[in-house]
């Protein structure tokens, strides 16, 4: 018989996910504060979101909804922004998908608001205003986008939709800036120095 022994390191996670599979959002808060604490870098949000997303994709979605809107509210406690942000983006996906998209757009609108640069926040916001023919609100979301670093399939997806926002404008008869007035590409600062990555 051998035996394996697992530092604690490897172990909370494993155990964490064990809490989550059973659905004990209690055991679940405490084990991730304890990993925080214990462990260096603790327990990131990005880990955290990972079981809410997995357990909505179950059906589990009062618990999904649980740890999202704790990772919300530990996110603000730590003062993590970017979290937060990451946390609401996930929240209002698992809303959306429970039927409750008003809930969701009030969330994502908010973050938007404030900032957010997260993808989820940003996309869903914007494909839920394309549904609703809400262009003029859609191009607003997208030309404050543009202007966040986003990631670079991101940025091509918005300069989609934003080409399409503008020829529904047109086709309305009103007033709408002609596509070069949006680059097709992007200049972004890195290690070796300015690029451009063509979105096109």
């Amino acid at each position: 018989t051998e035996i394996y022994t697992l530092s604690l390191h490897d172990a909370l996670p494993i155990y964490i996910r064990i809490l989550a599979d059973r659905r004990d959002i209690d055991a679940f808060k405490s084990s991730a504060e304890t990993m925080g604490a214990c462990l260096r870098g603790g327990a990131d949000p990005e880990s955290l979101l990972a079981h809410a997303r997995r357990a909505d994709r179950e059906g589990a979605t009062p618990f999904a909804e649980e740890v999202a809107r704790w990772v919300v509210e530990r996110s603000l406690r730590l003062d993590d922004r970017d979290g937060r942000w990451a946390a609401i983006g996930d929240l209002g996906r698992i809303l959306e998908r429970d039927g409750r998209l008003e809930e969701a757009m009030k969330l994502w609108r908010a973050a938007f608001d404030e900032g957010s640069c997260d993808s989820e926040t940003i996309t869903r916001l914007t494909m839920n205003l394309q549904r609703a023919k809400d262009y003029d609100s859609e191009i607003r979301v997208i030309r404050e986008a543009l202007a966040r670093r986003l990631p670079a399939n991101v940025e091509e997806s918005l300069r989609k939709h934003l080409a399409h926002c503008e020829e529904k404008m047109v086709g309305k008869g009103q007033k709408s800036k002609k596509r070069a007035d949006v680059p097709a590409y992007s200049v972004r600062q890195g290690p070796l120095g300015w690029w451009g990555s063509s979105m096109r």
